[in-house]
């Protein structure tokens, strides 16, 4: 019981994050929500938390747990063991046994096949073989992309404050190439982060962010954040966008889309951000969630 407690919360406050969940029905939904919980009144709570699962734009693995245990207060085990079917799709495993809602479900011969899979979920996959080792001790390296045309990685250094482009070994070497790509100064300031090759611009995107806990940057720059757009061979920074906020950022995650939309995150003060494709020059970064 005290699991689907958790597990109801962690929903609704999913739910209450969703851009497409109105703000007013989200607290309509948790009041039912809340209200069909405490009455244990299971069909109530069933339909609100469909509800609920239709504003979001997918279904969590937590929606499915959630799901699942109230089936089982239902007695509606068949539902339950789909629930939990899906959920083991996820990747994901689960101690079911010690879940007092769904342990029931567990000793069911119909769940072997899905308890099984929860097993393999746990297994470690070993398939990653060393290509090469990297030829700078202290590089903290942060971010990898790859420029196919080149056939050049380009990683990031948290300790260095820049980007290097990595290449594969030398016949009879252990360790990778890595050339520093050239950055000017006021570039190199802050530790270096996420990087994305641009393909449809041709640019190489970077993140830096004055991170509190990291030294080598003026302390009173704490907190800033950009994000630059440079040209890898000459390191010419080609667009600066700053990240205006009070708040101390850290544009940590970014990644780029097939029509050339950058997506960037700001793991301090939460929020993602986007830059639509076109011109550089033009290039503005928009938040579009918090």
């Amino acid at each position: 019981m005290q699991r689907l407690i958790a597990s109801l919360a962690l929903l609704l406050a999913l739910a209450a994050s969703g851009a497409a969940l109105d703000r007013a029905h989200y607290r309509e939904l948790q009041s039912k929500a809340a209200g069909f919980y405490k009455q244990k009144n299971w069909p109530g709570l069933k339909q609100t938390l469909l509800e609920i699962g239709r504003e979001l734009p997918a279904v969590t693995p937590r929606q499915m747990l959630t799901m699942a245990s109230v089936e089982m207060h239902l007695g509606n085990k068949a539902e339950a063991l789909k629930w939990m079917q899906r959920y083991a799709a996820t990747g994901l495993t689960y101690d079911v046994a010690s879940d007092d809602d769904l342990a029931p479900l567990a000793r069911d011969p119909a769940f072997n096949t899905v308890a099984n899979r929860l097993d393999g979920n746990s297994k470690p996959i070993e398939k990653a073989e060393l290509v090469c080792s990297l030829p700078i001790a202290d590089l903290m390296p942060e971010d990898l992309t790859f420029q196919s045309s080149s056939k050049t990685f380009y990683m990031s250094s948290v300790q260095h404050h820049s980007l290097y482009g990595v290449t594969p070994p030398k016949p009879g070497t252990k360790e990778c190439v890595a050339v520093e790509v050239p950055l000017p100064a006021d570039a190199k300031r802050w530790p270096t982060l996420a990087v994305s090759w641009d393909e449809q611009r041709k640019a190489l995107w970077m993140s830096t962010s004055a991170m509190r806990g990291v030294s080598g940057f003026p302390q009173e720059d704490e907190g800033k954040a950009a994000l630059l757009a440079v040209d890898p061979k000459s390191g010419k920074v080609i667009r600066r966008l700053e990240l205006a906020t009070d708040s101390p950022s850290v544009l940590g995650d970014m990644s780029i889309g097939k029509d050339g939309t950058v997506y960037i995150t700001d793991s301090v003060s939460g929020g993602v951000y986007r830059i639509a494709t076109g011109d550089l020059g033009q290039a503005r970064l928009e938040k579009i969630a918090d």
